[in-house]
């Protein structure tokens, strides 16, 4: 697996986490994005088959962005590391919100319903 697609997949859990600490404090208007990568290691090959499981812890998260560190494992052994920033986007659009708030839902707890 190329290690873009691997820093893709640990920034949409990243963000997903930092978006829902700021939901915590009801702000349901902002939308992450990926700023920067920093200090990505990556340790072995992930190869097709390999079942690649995400980590994530918070950082920092306030109003204007947040960080995560974030780790990918297969099998138990560390294959990937990185730190990530993302700047918060406000999202005004109604639909759009609730098309979000959908999808953060489904991540979060495994349905589109509001908890």
């Amino acid at each position: 697996m190329p290690g873009a697609m691997i820093i893709e997949s640990m920034a949409q859990l990243g963000g997903v986490l930092v978006e829902a600490s700021m939901r915590e404090q009801g702000r349901h208007d902002l939308h992450a994005l990926l700023v920067t990568v920093d200090r990505a290691k990556f340790r072995h090959q992930v190869r097709a088959g390999d079942k690649m499981e995400l980590e994530c812890h918070g950082i920092v998260v306030h109003e204007d962005g947040g960080q995560v560190r974030a780790m990918a494992r297969v099998d138990g052994k560390l294959v990937a590391e990185a730190e990530l920033a993302f700047a918060f986007a406000r999202v005004t659009n109604p639909k759009l919100l609730a098309r979000r708030r959908e999808v953060l839902n489904i991540w979060l707890t495994g349905s589109a319903e509001e908890p």
